[in-house]
């Protein structure tokens, strides 16, 4: 897998190729993409689409070891990002507290924090 992650790194044509292969079977590996969950993180030079992959496939490795770096990630999302992928990051944020009851009061809290600094 880390091979495939490596790709990532690689043109727009592959990384999109890598990202729809992973988000195709991120939900029968997500144990083994899970360490490699920052590599997923959404960078500036990233297009819309790669962009909402990205969070999507996030949303599939999040767990409660992982969510306070998945909660800054995806309020810079929702903070520095085109209107769009900012959408898709509300909604990762609600999909995180579906997924893991126990984080829906950080997730709160997380966008309270953003409208009191806007």
């Amino acid at each position: 897998m880390k091979s495939l992650v490596r790709l990532l790194r690689s043109q727009f044509e592959v990384q999109w190729v890598v990202l729809q292969v992973v988000a195709s079977i991120i939900h029968l590996f997500s144990d083994t993409f899970r360490p490699y969950i920052k590599d997923f993180y959404v960078k500036g030079i990233d297009s819309s689409d790669v962009a909402c992959c990205k969070l999507h496939i996030i949303t599939r490795l999040v767990d409660s070891s992982n969510f306070a770096g998945v909660l800054r990630e995806l309020q810079a999302c929702i903070r520095h990002c085109i209107d769009d992928v900012a959408s898709a990051a509300v909604r990762a944020l609600g999909q995180c507290a579906h997924l893991l009851p126990s984080v829906l009061p950080s997730c709160i809290s997380g966008l309270m924090q953003l409208v009191k600094t806007n």
